[in-house]
């Protein structure tokens, strides 16, 4: 599960970032849409069936601010940031550019 939070907007979160998540050969893509109809909400959350696979290599967000470029985000296996099953915070300016 992924948040994409954005500090510079006082920390909410970011409807429209698109995630990109990168694990054995394979790309899944996932757009947050916490809201899809009038007078409701959903969890701020993307998730993303990895099915078998057991490490992720790296996870692009594209930011809805209007950069084409994504930001690249790596596991960090000794925090244990990206690692699979996890609720996985992302932070607009916290990744790098590739």
């Amino acid at each position: 599960l992924f948040r994409s939070v954005d500090e510079t907007r006082g920390g909410r979160s970011c409807p429209a970032a698109k995630f990109q998540v990168s694990m054995a050969g394979q790309k899944i893509t996932r757009t947050l849409q916490p809201c899809q109809s009038y007078a409701s909400t959903h969890q701020d959350l993307v998730c993303m069936g990895l099915g078998e696979v057991q490490a992720i290599e790296f996870v692009d967000v594209f930011w809805p601010h209007g950069d084409s470029d994504p930001e690249r985000f790596y596991p960090n296996p000794e925090s244990g940031f990206l690692q699979v099953n996890g609720v996985h915070t992302l932070e607009y300016g916290k990744g790098q550019r590739p």
